[in-house]
């Protein structure tokens, strides 16, 4: 683990810059950097959101963070679309004057996706190590980013990681690390090494994901901030 670790109380948490996961099979913290997610080809074909439905999670992330700073209570949302009742994982990231203020997800949840939403939404603003809460007020300051993961799919060659497409998630024992599908894009990385930088962000050596007890996952996610679909009245088809 790095100097980002820290205890979560629900799932694992994992992060990226100033991004923290949850990840069900332990309460351990990893921080990580904060780019901007496209949303990929892979998370496009399995999930079918409506701008109705991304606008609603927002209006929830909003409305938990809020009643979570103010009452320490969580609000139940069971009456929401099929596509919100799904089970996914979301990572939730506020930004203030263009700036990072918090970033939280999970890789994993078998939640309802407007559960995992109210969850990260509270633990970034809440919880993210690398920041002080949001103050009382700061909420109406910050813009919105939700990232909805798919499934982890467990790969064991480098031939099998599409940078750009793929985000990683590395595990070996009680070191994990994680990076976000834009990363590799980013910065011109071929897999082998996107792999190599996720082994440092989990304090493993370069090619620590060649040992056979290193376990490989990546995902892809689809992105949109609230600026996606302000004014959006209708979804095209």
């Amino acid at each position: 683990m790095n100097s980002g670790d820290t205890s979560g109380d629900r799932s694992r948490v994992v992060g990226y810059g100033s991004v923290a996961f949850f990840d069900r099979a332990s309460n351990a913290a990893v921080e990580a950097d904060d780019p901007e997610t496209p949303t990929t080809q892979e998370a496009e074909r399995r999930f079918h959101l409506t701008n109705a439905d991304k606008r609603r999670l927002f209006e929830i992330a909003r409305e938990s963070i809020s009643l979570w700073q103010n009452e320490q209570r969580r609000k139940d949302y069971p009456d929401e679309s099929e596509n919100l009742n799904a089970p996914a994982a979301a990572f939730v990231t506020l930004h203030r004057d263009g700036e990072l203020r918090g970033c939280v997800g999970s890789v994993e949840s078998d939640e309802p996706l407007w559960m995992n939403v109210r969850e990260m939404a509270i633990a970034a603003a809440t919880r993210d190590t690398r920041f002080e809460p949001l103050w009382p007020g700061e909420l109406e300051a910050c813009d919105l980013e939700i990232s909805v993961m798919t499934p982890l799919t467990r790969v064991t060659s480098p031939d099998e990681i599409v940078p750009g497409e793929h985000g990683i998630l590395l595990r070996r024992g009680y070191q994990r690390g994680l990076l976000l599908p834009q990363v590799a894009a980013k910065y011109g990385w071929d897999a082998r090494e996107f792999l190599r930088q996720t082994c440092r962000k989990a304090g493993m050596e370069d090619d620590a994901w060649r040992d056979p007890a290193t376990e490989i996952d990546v995902f892809s996610a689809v992105v949109f901030s609230e600026k996606d679909v302000q004014g959006v009245d209708a979804d095209v088809h």
